[in-house]
């Protein structure tokens, strides 16, 4: 058992408090044996008061006085006694049921003390884990930002592909709106990205009611296309309006316009060409304006690349 042991420290205090008590109770007891002893003193001074009442008149024998006087000065000095005793034991008893009252006092500040340290070693224990909980959800929180990012970034230069069932969804969506007009599908050759995107779409819209032409794709200097581009004669506009919407929609495309501004390399190759000897290619782009083609003209569906996203400054 050591001394901070809390069973050793209460065998001191109970220690402690039997010693005052003990101490009080003594000087309580002495203080009743003071009363007592000025009582008896007052009795034992009762036979020379009689016998001095009862023989005014008459001569008291020596011996009889001889006694009677003895007997009272006892009485008087156990008064004396008596008296100063109550005094002293009187006072003696107050002082120590005042340690006693000081000592209860200290164990009950010292418990108090002990309830507010408790108490405050929970509050800092509630604290520290609140703190825990916030660096935990902290962590959490940022863990969950970076996997955000890491899937906007994986969405960023994942290539655009379009599912069985997307495929199916955009023929049923659009079909029997396209009122036979053919439609080719063409986008930029050598572009592992787009082409299999314009194949797909190629096929989502073939229903047999109309021709679908895939091209090989062409190889163009400048600036180039964004998105996918639907272009056709007004007369078609019910039918690319509804594909616009539903490779937006159903295949979760970017960027797809109808009718919209299309730019074309001043310098493009397309089809079957083969190159040899010294060659050499323009740059710059023309633009075509926005609007419907020509009536009588194919639906030209351009697959152009894939849109990227910009962290603006502000």
């Amino acid at each position: 058992m050591t001394c901070a042991d809390p069973g050793f420290l209460s065998q001191v205090d109970n220690a402690i408090r039997f010693d005052l008590e003990s101490w009080r109770d003594l000087f309580f007891h002495l203080l009743v044996w003071s009363s007592a002893a000025v009582a008896l003193g007052v009795v034992l001074e009762g036979p020379e008061l009689v016998h001095d009442v009862s023989h005014m008149r008459e001569s008291p024998k020596p011996e009889a006085k001889n006694w009677i006087t003895v007997v009272g000065l006892i009485g008087w000095m156990l008064v004396v006694l008596g008296v100063a005793g109550e005094g002293i034991f009187e006072v003696a008893t107050s002082l120590w049921d005042d340690k006693v009252k000081a000592f209860d006092e200290i164990l009950i500040a010292d418990a108090q003390r002990n309830a507010f340290s408790a108490e405050a070693g929970t509050l800092d224990l509630q604290i520290r884990l609140a703190e825990q909980k916030t660096l935990a959800a902290n962590a959490e929180k940022a863990l969950e930002t970076e996997k955000l990012e890491r899937l906007k970034l994986e969405a960023q230069v994942a290539p655009r592909r379009l599912s069985i069932d997307q495929q199916g969804r955009i023929r049923t969506a659009c079909s029997g709106l396209n009122k036979g007009v053919h439609v080719e599908v063409d986008t930029y050759g050598m572009n592992s990205e787009t082409a299999p995107l314009a194949s797909q779409i190629g096929h989502a819209i073939f229903d047999h009611s109309f021709g679908v032409t895939l091209a090989e794709g062409i190889v163009a200097t400048g600036k180039l296309n964004v998105g996918v581009l639907v272009n056709g004669p007004k007369s078609s506009e019910k039918f690319m309006t509804c594909l616009a919407q539903a490779l937006t929609n159903i295949g979760k495309l970017e960027d797809v316009k109808v009718n919209g501004e299309m730019r074309r390399g001043a310098s493009v190759m397309g089809g079957n060409i083969r190159m040899s000897g010294k060659a050499s290619m323009q740059g710059g782009s023309v633009t075509i304006p926005a609007g419907p083609l020509p009536e009588g003209s194919s639906i030209q569906i351009f697959v152009g690349i894939k849109p990227v996203v910009f962290d603006v400054l502000r």
